[in-house]
C-alpha cells in the first residue's frame, strides 16, 4: 500500500462513529428550516497538503437519484450575480417593452404634454391652415374622380377603358378641358399607360386577398406606382423628382427626434434627384451637409440620400389597420423635419451675425470698435430678435405636406409648425389602387404634392437654406 492509501486509512479510522450513521439517515427537512448535516472532522493539515491535487468527495446532502446526472454546483456569489444580472435585463426589458407596449393613442396624448409639443388634428374646412387651402382644394377635388388626367390622353385611354372596364360611364368626368392640357404640362411626372396602371390594380387586389404583408404592399404597389408616376420607360427621372423605400434603415437622428416620442421611421420618400446635373446646387448642399449633426441634407443620415433633400414622406400600412400608428410615425418624423428646418435657419442667422460683426469690427478703428459695443444690444434683445425672424422666415414655408398609405387608399396629412408647436393634420383621402380611375386620381395627387416640392418648397430651401448671404 502506497503511502498516501495508509495516510487516507489511517484518516478514516480516526472519523467518529456516529459520522458513519448519519450517512444514512438523511436530515430531516422541515418546511420553516433546513437542518444542516454534521460535518465530519477535518484530516490533519499533513494530510490535507498531502491531498491537495485529490477532489473532495462531497456527502449527498439530498434524497436525490444518485444515477442522475451530475451537475456543477452553483456558489452563493454566481447566483447573487445571476439574480443582479437577471434583475437589470429584466427592468430594461419591461422598460423596452412598456415603451412599445404604449398604444399610439397614449403616446400621443405624452407628445402634446411635453415639449417639444406635437399635436394631432382634423383636417376639415373649418381648421384649414390658410397657406395649405389651394393644395387641399386641389386634392379634395382629385379625390373625387374629376378632372385628374389631361385631354390629350382621353382617345388611348378610353379605348383601354371600354375595352376592360365594365363601367366605363364612370370615367365621363375623368378629363379636363383641352385648353388646361398646357399647365398639366408642367407639373412633374408623367400619365402612365392604362396598361400598366391595371397592371398595378392587380397587384395591389392580389395583396387584398391574400393578406400580404406591408413589405410586400410597398414593393409591388406602393413604390411601382410611383415608378410609373415619376421615372421614364427606361427608369431614369421624367423631372427633378423620384421615389424610393427606406423603410429599414431611414432613422431619425437622435438631435431632431421629440425626446418623449419613440424613434421612428418613415417607409417611402420622395427626393430631389437631379444634384449631379445642377452643379451649383450640388456645391451648396456639400457646404451645408458639412455642418449638420447628420452630416446629410436631411433630418435623417439615411445614406441614399444624404445629398439629395427630402420633399415628401409617405407612411404605410396594411388595409384597414394601425391608422393612430400611422398617424403618430408620420407626425413624429414631420416634427423632427420642423426641428431641423428650425436649426439650419437659426444657424444660417447666427453665421450671418458672426460674419456681420466682424466686418464692422475690420472696418474701423478702435474709437468705432468702442462705439459698436457701446451701441451692442443686450443679449435677451438679440435672441428675441434672431427668434423672431426664425419664425418669419418658418412662416413663409408654411406646411409640409404627407402621405400615409393604408392598403388601397392614399390619405394627404399635412405639418405646420406655429407657436413653437408642430401639428398634424389628417386627412384627405385622394384615390385607391382598388380601381384604375382611382389609380389615376392617385397619379394626380402626387403630381400635385410634387408640384408643391418643385414650386415651394425647393425654392425656400435654397433661399433661406443653403444660399450664402
Amino acid at each position: 500500500m502506497s503511502d498516501r492509501n495508509a495516510i487516507i486509512a489511517a484518516w478514516i479510522c480516526s472519523l467518529p462513529e456516529n459520522a458513519s450513521k448519519g450517512t444514512n439517515c438523511p436530515p430531516t427537512i422541515t418546511k420553516k428550516r433546513r437542518r444542516q448535516p454534521q460535518q465530519l472532522t477535518s484530516p490533519p493539515a499533513s494530510v490535507d497538503e498531502t491531498m491537495a491535487s485529490t477532489p473532495r468527495k462531497r456527502r449527498r446532502t439530498s434524497t436525490a437519484d444518485p444515477d442522475s446526472t451530475p451537475r456543477p454546483a452553483i456558489s452563493g456569489d454566481s447566483i447573487h450575480r445571476s439574480n443582479t444580472t437577471s434583475s437589470t435585463t429584466s427592468s430594461s426589458r419591461a422598460s423596452h417593452i412598456s415603451s412599445r407596449a404604449s398604444s399610439p393613442k397614449k403616446q400621443m396624448l405624452n407628445l402634446r404634454l411635453h415639449e417639444p409639443v406635437l399635436e394631432f388634428n382634423a383636417l376639415t374646412l373649418s381648421t384649414l391652415p390658410p397657406a395649405a387651402r389651394k393644395l387641399v382644394e386641389t386634392i379634395t377635388e382629385i379625390g373625387s374622380n374629376q378632372d385628374i388626367l389631361p385631354h390629350a390622353v382621353k382617345s388611348s385611354i378610353m379605348e383601354s377603358v371600354h375595352a376592360h372596364d365594365p363601367m366605363p360611364r364612370l370615367w365621363r368626368y375623368a378629363f379636363k378641358p383641352a385648353a388646361d392640357d398646357n399647365a398639366d404640362m408642367l407639373l412633374p411626372g408623367r400619365i402612365p399607360p392604362f396598361q400598366e396602371v391595371e397592371r398595378i390594380c392587380r397587384k395591389a387586389n392580389e395583396c387584398q386577398q391574400y393578406d400580404h404583408e406591408e413589405a410586400s404592399w410597398n414593393c409591388s404597389v406602393h413604390a411601382r406606382l410611383l415608378e410609373l408616376i415619376l421615372e421614364d420607360e427606361d427608369g431614369r427621372p421624367c423631372n427633378e423628382f423620384d421615389a424610393m423605400i427606406c423603410s429599414t434603415t431611414a432613422r431619425l437622428h437622435h438631435t431632431w427626434k421629440p425626446i418623449w416620442s419613440p424613434g421612428k421611421m418613415i417607409d417611402i420618400c420622395l427626393y430631389h434627384a437631379s444634384i449631379s446635373q445642377d452643379e451649383d446646387l450640388r456645391a451648396k448642399i456639400t457646404q451645408f451637409s458639412r455642418l449638420t449633426p447628420t452630416g446629410t441634407v436631411n433630418h435623417t443620415d439615411f445614406y441614399p440620400i444624404s445629398m439629395r433633400p427630402l420633399v415628401l414622406s409617405i407612411e404605410t400600412k396594411k388595409p384597414g389597420v394601425h391608422w393612430e400608428a400611422a398617424q403618430l410615425q408620420i407626425g413624429i418624423w414631420h416634427a423632427a423635419q420642423w426641428a431641423f428646418l428650425r436649426w439650419a435657419v437659426a444657424d444660417k442667422l447666427r453665421r450671418r451675425s458672426m460674419n456681420d460683426n466682424n466686418e464692422g469690427e475690420d472696418g474701423g478703428g478702435n474709437d468705432n470698435v468702442d462705439k459698436s459695443q457701446a451701441q451692442a444690444p443686450a443679449p435677451q434683445t438679440e435672441h428675441n430678435a434672431t427668434e423672431a425672424e426664425v419664425l418669419s422666415v418658418m412662416s413663409k414655408l408654411g406646411f409640409i405636406p404627407g402621405v400615409i398609405v393604408q392598403g388601397h387608399r392614399w390619405h394627404l396629412v399635412l405639418s405646420t409648425y406655429e407657436d413653437r408647436k408642430t401639428k398634424l393634420w389628417a386627412d384627405r383621402q385622394f384615390g385607391s389602387t382598388q380601381t384604375c380611375l382611382e389609380s389615376y386620381s392617385v397619379i394626380a395627387g402626387i403630381r400635385q404634392l410634387t408640384a408643391w416640392a418643385k414650386d415651394i418648397y425647393m425654392p425656400w430651401f435654397r433661399l433661406y437654406i443653403l444660399d450664402n448671404d
